[in-house]
């Protein structure tokens, strides 16, 4: 496992923060669930519940990481969902 220097000067953050998700994509739903006590699948449900009250159309899913929100969604018949993350290991997951 590669280790990582704190996050240091601005210039260099982005690229910290996106090497610190490629380095734990493989494992981040399971750690996301062990260190929330499940309160992300919690969350997640809520917001799709809020989405029911109108038509889905076209969701944006920002930092969606594993896309676990978004394929939720998808679930919904929208016509488009879109997820973006600064990770591309995160998206490959």
């Amino acid at each position: 496992m590669q280790c990582h220097p704190p996050l240091g000067q601005q210039s260099e953050k982005k690229e910290q923060i996106e090497a610190m998700f490629n380095a734990i994509a493989s494992r981040y739903d399971l750690l996301n669930r062990v260190l929330s006590f499940g309160i992300d699948r919690r969350w997640r449900g809520s917001a799709v519940r809020a989405l029911r009250g109108g038509p889905v159309e076209e969701i944006l899913d920002v930092a969606t990481g594993t896309g676990d929100l978004a394929l939720e969604i998808l679930r919904m018949n929208p016509r488009r969902v879109v997820g973006v993350d600064i990770s591309e290991e995160m998206l490959s997951v």
